[in-house]
């Protein structure tokens, strides 16, 4: 990934109000740095890593769903966003 890919990418996650602190933007630009060493694969030739994070509670998810919702409602709703 050349600069000004990476300066792309930046970007977008500057959009509709996320914006990265230093740190942040640094580690992400790291990110870049070493994913441009991975070996592309397939007939397009990517690369491609994948991050994981722990599955928050139904209570966790409430404001991002409904705050009136019933807790097996949001478990069904949490499964039903991650598929």
């Amino acid at each position: 990934m050349n600069v000004f890919e990476a300066d792309y990418w930046s970007s977008v996650l500057h959009r509709d109000g996320l914006t990265l602190d230093e740190q942040s933007r640094c580690a992400l630009m790291e990110l870049f740095r070493l994913t441009n060493q991975m070996a592309p694969v397939g007939r397009d030739n990517r690369r491609e890593f994948w991050i994981t994070a722990k599955r928050g509670s139904a209570e966790e998810y409430r404001p991002y769903y409904d705050e009136e919702a019933f807790e097996e409602e949001l478990t069904a709703a949490m499964w039903e966003d991650r598929l």
